[in-house]
């Protein structure tokens, strides 16, 4: 149902903290894990501290003491500490509320504890399968109430104590408020989102007993309870009639259930660290100033706990990515804020750029977004130059906007923003901008010590990952130039053999006649020689591009080369013939020669080793496209075909298999050369009907179409 307009929810009770919802997920996941679920819960320690604390109290009554989550988990399942973990987050959210000298906040606390202790009771009475979900459900079924109390203070104490009867204080709920406490209540709930009945069974405590006899059982259980909780001593006739009426419970069984709830309630109410105390009488004054007190103590224990594990997961953090999220959940669990946005600063470029998690607040705009170092008019430039926060909201002062300023503020959906700097060793580092209303800029800002820590924090987690990204580079540097050194050596040691073979063949050709068909193949050597020594010199320059000079080549006429030479070395001893069928009008094309001859030897090759038993090689030629100026080699081998497990990453280094062929490092290499010639390949392949490669390269040296 929709609320009057002036009842609204505090912050402090509109939503659950982040681990607890994701705990509550989690739960509701039917594949989740035992390690997954005390992983989760582990990720808060004041929420890991209290289970462990939980689990070995009276409340959970185990026999042997439990000192893991993963035990906990285990000894008590997955409904139950899902429910002791909410259960322990609720009272400790909602203890946050201040009472007053007309609502004495321990008196309710003791009502809801008698009613949680008298629900599970009941749960387990009647073959409940959830006692911890009914024990839940009884302990937040007047929750309404702190809601109605924190909106209207004073005015709503009052309602409660002229009215006692709870007929007469819906009706008076509804005459002044516009709704009841249960209304509210579930609706409160139901934000949660939790897949139960629990918001119903707030919903509808305060009905007639005659409509709860078909509801569901939760819905009963709390009703009955919350009846039997109305006099802790005694039973009156009114509820003795509505256990009867929707469980059909005699008196004796009534007075057996609520047999030393108030000593459980006690031991309950100490183990989850809440002050109880049986309702006085209606003069007696409360002691709400220490309530008062220690709520705020344990406000700042439950923070410092939140910060702890925040601060450990950043400096956990890997990459400047996981530095951002960890930013921004951190924000999240410690301030209940959102609309965050991240700017990191990077001097090489002389800008702050926007940086996003996966998920977050419009990530995509917001990490296209770029703010130069030169512009100092707009809030978040203005707070990195002069490391100190600036607002949109007045909280440092009147302060003009630029377009930039109201662009951010509107892509955060926010009344103002608040930059904050994140500074490092005296080094800026970046900036915060949160996205804020004026409310919660002014929470916010009361808790300043609280964030500066945070921040200061964040930004020495960015700050580290940039030195070691430094030190990185540095050693790469070092590396490459104690490589390129090596590399040089190599060079000169290679070369001088090179040499001494180039010049074998020259004295070899000049013995024969220059008829003698032996020429053209001495030619063929010499030029293998050649694009030897060109890849070897490529050692000392590897960082570089890895094709030559571009120059126009009669593709036909170097196959045959390539084909002269590999038939009589690799192809005929492993009885494999090869069939060149070449397009006579393949006009010249312009690319690196060594390139194109290393990228056709490697398919040949792969090609052969994947005829073990012989067969055939098919290469053709063809103006592929003449309209765009497109030319392709097709090279077909008889082989086995690809094997399925590597299809889909053709293309990628790796471990070379023979028997499977086309598998290896040489694919990597010619689809590397393919590219960088302006061209394409393509492949098709069948099982037990070979394999065929198709490159496609243009006829001049501008880009290939596609």
């Amino acid at each position: 149902m929709d609320l009057p307009e002036k009842v609204k929810f505090p912050p402090h009770l509109a939503s659950l903290p982040q681990v607890i919802l994701k705990l509550v997920e989690a739960c509701q996941d039917p594949d989740v894990g035992i390690k997954d679920l005390s992983n989760l819960i582990a990720k808060d320690p004041s929420l890991s501290a209290k289970v462990l604390r939980l689990v070995n109290s009276a409340y959970a009554g185990l026999a042997e003491k439990v000192t893991s989550l993963e035990k906990a988990v285990v000894f008590l399942g997955i409904d139950t500490i899902k429910n002791i973990a909410l259960t322990a987050s609720v009272l400790e959210t909602f203890s946050q509320t201040k009472g007053g000298p007309q609502f004495n906040l321990n008196c309710f606390w003791w009502h809801s504890f008698f009613c949680a202790c008298l629900a599970k009771r009941i749960a387990e009475l009647i073959g409940y399968p959830s006692l911890e979900e009914a024990f839940l459900a009884g302990l937040l079924h007047d929750v309404g109430k702190l809601v109605l109390q924190a909106n209207f203070g004073g005015q709503y104490a009052s309602l409660l104590k002229e009215h006692p009867d709870d007929a007469e204080l819906a009706a008076a709920e509804k005459a002044e408020v516009g709704c009841t406490h249960a209304e509210v209540g579930a609706e409160l709930v139901n934000r949660w989102k939790l897949r139960s009945f629990l918001a119903d069974a707030l919903r509808y405590h305060h009905e007639e007993a005659e409509r709860l006899q078909d509801a569901f059982d939760l819905l009963k259980i709390v009703y009955v309870a919350n009846a039997l909780s109305q006099e802790a001593e005694t039973e009156s006739e009114s509820a003795l009639a509505k256990a009867r009426i929707v469980f059909d419970f005699t008196p004796i069984l009534c007075r057996d259930l609520k047999a030393g709830v108030m000593e459980e309630v006690n031991r309950t109410a100490k183990s989850f660290d809440i002050a109880v105390e049986p309702p006085p009488g209606p003069e007696a004054a409360t002691a709400e100033p220490r309530a008062d007190k220690r709520q705020e103590l344990l406000l700042e224990v439950k923070n410092n706990s939140l910060l702890v594990g925040t601060l450990q997961a950043l400096m956990k953090a890997e990459s400047p990515e996981d530095i951002v999220q960890m930013i921004h959940r951190g924000l999240d669990i410690l301030f209940e804020v959102n609309r965050v946005m991240v700017f990191i600063c990077r001097q090489e470029q002389k800008a702050l750029i926007a940086s996003a998690p996966p998920g977050a607040f419009n990530q995509e705009l917001v990490n296209s977004l770029r703010l130069p170092l030169a512009s100092p008019a707009n809030l978040p430039i203005k707070c990195l130059l002069k490391n100190q926060p600036f607002d949109s909201l007045g909280l440092t002062g009147e302060q003009k906007l630029s377009i930039a300023d109201e662009q951010i503020i509107r892509l955060l959906e926010a009344e103002g923003i608040l930059c904050l700097p994140l500074l490092a060793r005296k080094r800026p580092v970046g900036v915060i901008v949160l996205g804020l209303g004026r409310a919660e800029a002014r929470a916010i800002w009361s808790q300043r010590r609280l964030l500066e820590l945070f921040i200061s924090q964040a930004a020495m987690g960015l700050h580290l990952h940039e030195l070691k990204r430094a030190h990185a580079r540095r050693i790469i540097q070092e590396r490459q130039e104690v490589t390129e050194a090596v590399a040089r050596v190599m060079v000169h040691e290679v070369n001088n053999p090179l040499g001494i073979i180039k010049n074998y063949l020259s004295i070899l050709g000049r013995k024969l006649p220059p008829e003698d068909p032996a020429q053209d193949e001495l030619r063929i050597i010499s030029e293998e020689v050649d694009r030897v020594g060109q890849i070897v010199q490529r050692l000392t320059s590897y960082a570089g591009p890895a094709c030559g000079r571009a120059e126009p080549i009669d593709v036909n006429k170097l196959l045959n080369d390539i084909l002269k030479i590999m038939s009589k070395s690799i192809l005929r001893p492993a009885g494999i013939e090869a069939h060149l069928d070449l397009d006579p009008a393949l006009p010249l094309t312009v690319v690196d020669r060594n390139s194109l001859v290393q990228a056709v030897i490697n398919l040949i090759k792969n090609a052969a080793e994947a005829m073990t038993g012989g067969g055939d090689i098919h290469i053709r030629t063809r103006r592929a496209e003449p309209a765009a100026d497109l030319i392709s080699i097709t090279i077909r081998d008889e082989g086995p075909g690809l094997p399925e497990a590597i299809r889909a990453n053709i293309f990628e280094p790796g471990r070379t298999t023979k028997n499977g062929g086309h598998v290896g490092l040489g694919l990597s290499i010619v689809n590397s050369l393919v590219k960088e010639m302006n061209g394409r390949i393509a492949w098709e392949s069948r099982p037990r009907s070979g394999t065929a490669f198709t490159i496609t390269l243009p006829v001049s040296s501008r880009p290939a179409v596609g």
